[in-house]
């Protein structure tokens, strides 16, 4: 277990040497960001991207969780929360979630894109493979800037 005043002084002598402090915690409760450490160690990185991972398909809703996430961001006050943009070989070879087709694993991707893609400040996971980037960019319209 981690101590938040063990990520206070990291967070001090990692900003001190004028490096930035970037946190992608698992959103493993799916759509309810309540139940993680996010709101409470959060001040303490310079970004913080919640990795919900779309595969996994705790909600195919994405207009619900892109609404609960606005206002978990907003109602803790977290100017630095965001949210990572990901893929991996499902969107080329399938196997996602629910065992998926691969083009049912990009519209999924490119789906999540559309909710999210929008932030300003992004980080990415595109798996083992730079042909997963590759993919997603030529067929999700946002997903790199």
């Amino acid at each position: 277990m981690v101590h938040k005043n063990d990520i206070s002084a990291l967070s001090e002598k990692i900003k001190d040497w004028g490096q930035q402090f970037i946190w992608i915690p698992y959103a493993h409760e799916g759509i309810n960001l309540e139940h993680t450490d996010i709101k409470v160690i959060a001040e303490y990185f310079t970004y913080v991207f919640a990795q919900p991972n779309y595969y996994q398909g705790k909600t195919n809703d994405f207009n619900e969780w892109s609404y609960l996430f606005k206002s978990f961001k907003n109602g803790h006050a977290l100017s630095n929360l965001f949210v990572e943009m990901e893929c991996d070989s499902g969107v080329q070879r399938g196997k996602c979630f629910d065992n998926k087709s691969a083009g049912e694993c990009m519209s999924r991707a490119c789906e999540y894109v559309k909710y999210f893609g929008n932030y300003p400040q992004k980080a990415y996971y595109y798996g083992t493979d730079i042909q997963n980037l590759v993919v997603m960019k030529e067929h999700c319209p946002g997903y790199i800037d």
